[in-house]
């Protein structure tokens, strides 16, 4: 078992990671290509409301222990959010996403969804 912390002070809030890393072998999961469990474990707290969050989240890796550390892993994690929040936002802000007048329970929003990567290159 490998475990990694970090500590970050932005947007507002103080943010405390602490990620556990399980090597798993062939027949402790019946889940092919997996070689580690992951466990995320957060806690946050907003500075302007004194409001404290705790989170934990798990996920599974077909990564080996002797590919990637667990510092490393800590940093993937992160980064995927990173990229999840920016494609996001510029969906939004170029293409208003969020202020479409599709409604949620019409196939129209998965459909304008699907044609928003079409039509992202198009409008720079």
């Amino acid at each position: 078992m490998q475990v990694s912390q970090s500590l970050d002070l932005a947007h507002g809030r103080i943010e405390k990671r602490h990620l556990t890393v399980l090597p798993l072998y062939d027949d402790f999961l019946a889940w092919p290509g997996t070689r580690l469990m992951l466990r995320m474990e957060r806690t946050i707290l907003h500075k302007a409301t004194g409001q404290l969050m705790h989170q934990i989240d798990y996920a599974l890796s077909s990564l080996d222990v002797d590919q990637v550390s667990v510092h490393d892993l800590l940093s993937l994690w992160r980064s995927h959010w990173h990229i999840e929040n920016r494609l996001h936002y510029v969906r939004d802000v170029t293409l208003g996403e969020d202020a479409s007048p599709a409604f949620p329970m019409s196939p129209k929003p998965c459909a304008f969804s699907l044609s928003y990567p079409i039509a992202l290159p198009l409008s720079f």
